[in-house]
């Protein structure tokens, strides 16, 4: 028998050693140093958006049922579906909706710092990479959303008018 081939060998392949960017230049020592910086802030923020969304879900919820706890507890005479049942739906609908589109640019937030403290750690150009796409969509949101704001807002001004003029002469 010959030696030549050996199917129980592994295979061979040439390995390359990948310098991460920070060593090839693609950032500079200063650009990582202001990075890391930052990185434990945007977990912080992005933690505090986290908790903020569970306060405003319970307020929300909240809103939705204090009508009726007035109503039980205290013998009010408000009616759940009536206007004060349903102003509390209303804004407590409205509160959730705001809850659920703080959500993604906290957890966007907190993505970015995770993946720059995980580039810091690993020198991984992946995760830096990771970090650059979240932070993008993070901003991309945030962008989309003021201009969303800023187009609501004249149909807002015209609507509470209108909703104080109509009250004005009932």
């Amino acid at each position: 028998m010959s030696d030549a081939h050996n199917p129980y060998q592994s295979p061979e392949t040439q390995v390359s050693i990948v310098e991460p960017m920070l060593s090839s230049g693609g950032i500079s020592q200063k650009m990582f140093l202001y990075l890391r910086g930052a990185s434990p802030w945007m977990r912080f923020l992005g933690i505090m958006g986290y908790i903020c969304c569970g306060f405003i879900v319970l307020g929300g919820i909240l809103m939705i049922l204090l009508p009726r706890l007035f109503h039980y507890s205290f013998g009010y005479d408000a009616d759940f579906f009536g206007p004060l049942g349903f102003m509390g739906v209303l804004a407590g609908v409205v509160y959730i909706i705001m809850a659920a589109l703080w959500f993604f640019p906290s957890r966007w937030l907190y993505r970015t710092g995770a993946r720059i403290r995980a580039y810091a750690r690993t020198g991984a150009d992946s995760d830096l990479e990771e970090a650059f796409r979240v932070n993008k969509a993070f901003w991309k949101f945030l962008g989309i959303m003021t201009i969303v704001s800023l187009a609501l807002l004249p149909v807002l001004i015209i609507a509470s008018l209108l909703t104080a003029l109509g009250a004005a002469f009932m």
